[in-house]
C-alpha cells in the first residue's frame, strides 16, 4: 500500500512538473545558475547526494530536513519565491469550492518550475520525462536517478541546491 501510495504520489508530481502549473509567466527566461559549474568529480559527488537525497524525499517512511537555506543567497531567493508559489498555490485550492467546475486547460505543456531549473541540462529533463514513462514500482528510482544522472551527463550546469528544494517542497510542501 504505502509503495502503491508513493508511486502515485511521484506520478502525480512528474505529470504536474510535465504539465506545469498555471498563474505564472512561464515565457520568462528561467535564472542561470548563479554558480559556475563544478568540476566532473565534484559534479559526481553533488549528483550522488541529490540521487541519495530526491529518493529520501520520495519515500514517504522518510524524514528528509528541508534543504534550505542553501549557502547561496541568490539560490535561496529562488527558494523562497518557489516556497511562496506553493502557499499561495495551497490557500488558492482551499479557499476553492470543491463543488466549482475546474477552470478548463490552456492548450500546449508548459514548463513547470522543475523544468524551468533544469532547461540547462537537457539530459536531466530527458530523465525527468522518462520517468513518467516508467511503471509505478520504478518511478521513484527512475525520477532520483533521471534527474541526477542527467546532471553528470552536462556537469551539473544547473543550480543543484534549487533543484533539491523543488522537488521538497512538491513532495513535503513549502513549511
Amino acid at each position: 500500500m504505502t509503495q502503491l501510495r508513493a508511486g502515485a504520489i511521484v506520478g502525480v508530481m512528474v505529470g504536474l512538473a510535465v504539465a506545469g502549473c498555471g498563474g505564472r509567466d512561464t515565457t520568462a527566461t528561467p535564472p542561470a545558475n548563479t554558480a559556475a559549474a563544478p568540476s566532473a568529480a565534484r559534479c559526481a559527488d553533488e549528483a550522488s547526494d541529490l540521487k541519495r537525497y530526491l529518493t529520501a524525499v520520495l519515500d514517504p517512511d522518510a524524514a528528509p530536513k528541508p534543504p534550505w537555506p542553501s549557502g547561496d543567497a541568490a539560490t535561496d531567493d529562488r527558494i523562497a519565491a518557489a516556497r511562496e508559489l506553493a502557499r499561495k498555490d495551497q490557500r488558492a485550492r482551499d479557499a476553492a469550492d470543491p463543488a466549482a467546475k475546474l477552470k478548463p486547460l490552456e492548450p500546449g505543456v508548459k514548463p513547470g518550475l522543475l523544468e524551468e531549473a533544469l532547461a540547462s541540462c537537457q539530459p536531466a529533463l530527458d530523465g525527468l520525462v522518462h520517468s513518467g514513462e516508467v511503471g509505478p514500482a520504478d518511478r521513484r528510482a527512475a525520477f532520483a536517478g533521471g534527474i541526477a544522472d542527467g546532471l553528470v551527463a552536462c556537469g551539473c550546469h544547473a543550480d543543484v541546491a534549487y533543484v533539491r528544494a523543488l522537488v521538497y517542497i512538491n513532495q513535503r510542501g513549502p513549511d
